[in-house]
């Protein structure tokens, strides 16, 4: 299983909730930091917008869910193989949010790109290709 950001995200969530049908997974910049990112943008209120803005229109549902879900509580029910690609460069979800993820699950290594931004372009792109291959061939 692969994804990038909020995907990336949702395949850990997947991961968390069906561990028996996914061998491994590789996940580039994952959006881990969207549970504290709702949180600091709504705090406590109890009464949510039915609509937001965060590079896309959103519903009420989504920050419910968000600020409901943290990421670490969840990740060592997946006993697979996990890498976890990030840039140094990354100006939407900070490396640590990688960093802490790769002690919370049960196998996961992290290969930081130097340079690398939120959403691979150029040598970062086929740095992280590469290191999805090896991944992929190691783990087949």
């Amino acid at each position: 299983l692969m994804g990038q950001s909020q995907g990336a995200a949702v395949c850990a969530m997947l991961a968390d909730k069906r561990p028996q049908d996914i061998r491994a997974m590789i996940l580039c910049y994952p959006a881990f930091s969207i549970h504290e990112d709702m949180i600091r943008r709504f705090g406590d209120k109890s009464e949510l917008p039915e609509t937001f803005t965060m590079w896309m229109p959103l519903g009420r549902r989504f920050a419910q869910d968000a600020m409901a879900y943290d990421f670490y509580e969840h990740m060592g029910a997946f006993e697979g193989h996990v890498l976890i690609i990030h840039g140094t460069d990354d100006s939407v979800v900070p490396l640590g949010y990688s960093e802490r993820a790769t002690g919370a699950f049960a196998h996961a290594r992290l290969e930081v790109i130097e340079g690398g931004r939120h959403g691979f372009v150029g040598r970062a792109c086929r740095r992280a290709v590469m290191l999805a291959c090896a991944f992929l061939t190691a783990n087949a």
